[in-house]
């Protein structure tokens, strides 16, 4: 009898942790590290990460263990909607994610085993990983609220929902959480080849070209080769020089710029964009073909990630509710910890890095052009992909009832989700950091054969650079095992946050902490991010504005929109100092900031979009500013734009009462604004 028991104890016991009621595997607490990637992703693209982190964290808090997950999900070529008869979208992906890791899968067993009483799950999401965090945070939250076909039933849902309250960080690598303007100005034209927003581009960035800053760099120079450190030329220069890795950065960015502008100049003059409005079907249908087989990115990946799209509508919306409503804000407590990307200031004379000297004045004005097409105030305010406002998990935001209609919007009734957030105890984070976004291909150190000359040059010239031109927002390899060896410039960011050790705890080595961000002092360690916080002015403003099902109204183009929305601008009134920044000026003369919103020489500055629903139509706008202190060392005007300042604007459709907003707005965030118009 008492074999038989045993034997059926234990079979219930397999049969439990079978079907995904393990019990935990010891009773060392246990912290889970999963990691996202993002577009064109595999297994490669964290480089190192997993290897070693536990054991950099082990170090900082050994009284956890820790296990990290390298997960992987179709993208690209791997997104089959033939096959499937479905795009593969972000709510897919958050499904698949719970049955592999708490549900199980097609009879696997899931990844996580039951959790014990002080385990915790941490997540990494690299750039388009971010957006699939975040809606796998709330699909699983809510349940599948927008999408009730992938919803559970209560018994798996209430599973799911206690792994998530369990999660104590989200950590976005330069994430795509609002919007990507990349991916907008490239869906305009893969959804049905309408060329009209790569046209409204074209003379902007021809116009950069033909400044005779960048012209006095690409003009009468040659296209280098090898760029990496103690390469001999054999094309271009002395073949007796050994370049320093300061040349080198000046080289790349000639380089860079000479191909921009090369490319710039064939696509204007090529006879398509000229002379055609509408790439025909047949062509457009061969470059997605070759976007997916070569470039391994699927146009719905696209689609998702535009900064009108109605995923990330969703998912703001429901962060709003998370974090307004009280039974959810108290139960799910993460942290969302944003690691934002900014473009490096090129031609930088030393390694400081704020925009303050330059190595000659051609890299100054190079820089201030990058400004004049690319939202920012000292600098390019982007990683690439992601502008900064849209990386940040916090935004401003005011959304009405019906009934609202007639009443002007105040700027006072706009909420910043970083407060709301702030009042879990558990406050959010942003974090700036120089780096560049676009992943170099993980395939590079594993060449073979006749290309392998080729990966290893590449590779090491990449590992030599500058660490502003030459690390990757995501690729964290074995050097960063010690950090006397790191110097990835996100790292140290992340170890400091997954193993909690922010400045003040006692129970933890700070010392190593310190030795990553190299520094003495624990309150020193944030003084890389107040600096390139200092310069940030961009900021978005993204509202929804819900119209009668039966206005009649032309909304067939972005341009018949956008012209139903006016600012107050008075940019002739300005003098002084900033008499040469006028274009679309919304402050006073004496306002001690100075704000821009929707500048006519910069690169997707606006955009807009119509939805159409059973009893409405939303017009989706999205438009891009900058606000910055007029004098950079006045206290007062620092805390007005850390608080948030008014943006006045008219919305007048043809034929409905029109409504006058307030909104608020501060550098580095999105303001998200929900109205109705009768």
């Amino acid at each position: 009898m008492k074999l038989l028991l045993s034997l059926t104890l234990a079979l219930f016991i397999t049969s439990c942790s079978y079907l995904g009621l393990r019990s935990p595997s010891s009773t060392t607490k246990k912290h889970y590290i999963i990691t996202l990637h993002g577009v064109r992703g595999n297994a490669e693209s964290y480089g190192d990460f997993h290897k070693f982190v536990g054991e950099t964290l082990k170090q900082i808090d050994p009284t956890y263990e820790y296990e990290v997950f390298n997960w992987t999900y179709p993208v690209g070529a791997a997104v089959n909607d033939a096959a499937t008869g479905i795009n593969w979208d972000p709510h897919l992906i958050a499904d698949k994610f719970n049955k592999d890791f708490i549900l199980g899968n097609n009879g696997n067993r899931p990844l996580l085993p039951e959790l014990g009483p002080e385990d915790k799950i941490s997540l990494i999401a690299y750039s388009m990983g971010g957006q699939m965090a975040m809606t796998w945070y709330y699909d699983t939250m809510f349940n599948f609220k927008f999408h009730p076909n992938l919803a559970y039933g209560a018994e798996d849902a209430a599973r799911v929902q206690s792994y998530l309250a369990r999660v104590e960080n989200v950590i976005g690598l330069g994430p795509v959480y609002w919007g990507s303007i990349d991916a907008e100005l490239g869906w305009s034209f893969l959804e049905n080849g309408n060329l009209a927003e790569i046209q409204k581009v074209l003379p902007k960035a021809k116009e950069f070209c033909a400044d005779p800053s960048i012209q006095s760099i690409t003009q009468g120079k040659g296209f280098w080769s090898n760029l990496y450190d103690g390469a001999k030329d054999k094309v271009f220069g002395d073949e007796t020089k050994v370049y320093t890795p300061a040349e080198n950065n000046d080289r790349a960015v000639r380089n860079a710029l000479i191909t921009t502008c090369a490319s710039v100049s064939t696509v204007a003059n090529s006879a398509i964009v000229k002379n055609v409005q509408t790439v025909p079907a047949l062509a457009l249908s061969g470059l997605t073909s070759v976007m997916k087989s070569v470039g391994n990115v699927n146009p719905s990946e696209m689609n998702h990630m535009r900064l009108t799209s109605d995923v990330i509508n969703e998912i703001r919306v429901n962060r709003i509710s998370h974090l307004v409503l009280d039974q959810y804000r108290t139960k799910y407590r993460t942290k969302w910890t944003s690691i934002i990307g900014v473009f490096p200031c090129l031609g930088k004379s030393d390694k400081g890095l704020t925009c303050q000297g330059f190595q000659s004045e051609e890299f100054r004005k190079v820089n201030e052009q990058f400004i004049t097409i690319f939202s920012g105030n000292k600098r390019r305010e982007t990683d690439g992909p992601v502008f900064s406002p849209g990386a940040s998990a916090d935004f401003l935001f005011y959304i009405e009832n019906p009934g609202n209609e007639a009443n002007p919007v105040a700027e006072t009734s706009y909420v910043n989700t970083a407060d709301l957030q702030r009042s879990q105890n558990v406050p959010s984070r942003e974090i700036y950091v120089e780096n560049m976004h676009a992943t170099v291909l993980p395939a590079i150190d594993g060449l073979t054969g006749i290309l392998a000359p080729v990966g290893d040059s590449l590779a090491g010239g990449l590992s030599k650079f500058d660490k502003s031109l030459g690390v990757d927002v995501v690729i964290m390899n074995k050097e960063c095992a010690k950090p006397e060896t790191c110097t990835h410039p996100n790292f140290k960011n992340v170890i400091e946050t997954l193993s909690g050790c922010e400045v003040g705890r006692v129970d933890c080595n700070q010392n190593l902490v310190n030795k990553y961000f190299n520094v003495q002092v624990e309150a020193d360690r944030y003084l890389e991010n107040d600096k390139l916080r200092s310069e940030l002015g961009s900021y978005a403003l993204v509202m929804n504005i819900r119209l009668p099902k039966s206005f009649k109204g032309d909304l067939s183009t972005p341009e018949k929109i956008l012209k139903n929305i006016t600012f107050g601008f008075n940019s002739a009134k300005h003098t002084g100092p900033d008499k040469n920044r006028l274009d679309n000026r919304l402050d006073n003369p004496g306002d001690l900031y100075a704000i821009q919103i929707n500048r006519s020489k910069e690169v997707m500055n606006s955009y807009a979009i119509v939805k159409e629903y059973n009893d409405s139509r939303v017009v989706r706008l999205f438009f891009l500013g900058r606000a910055w202190a007029k004098d950079a060392n006045n206290p007062q005007a620092r805390t007005m734009l850390n608080d948030g300042i008014p943006v006045r604007m008219s919305i007048n459709f043809p034929g409905l009462t029109p409504r006058r907003v307030t909104a608020k707005v501060r550098p580095a965030f999105t303001s998200y604004t929900d109205i109705y118009v009768k």
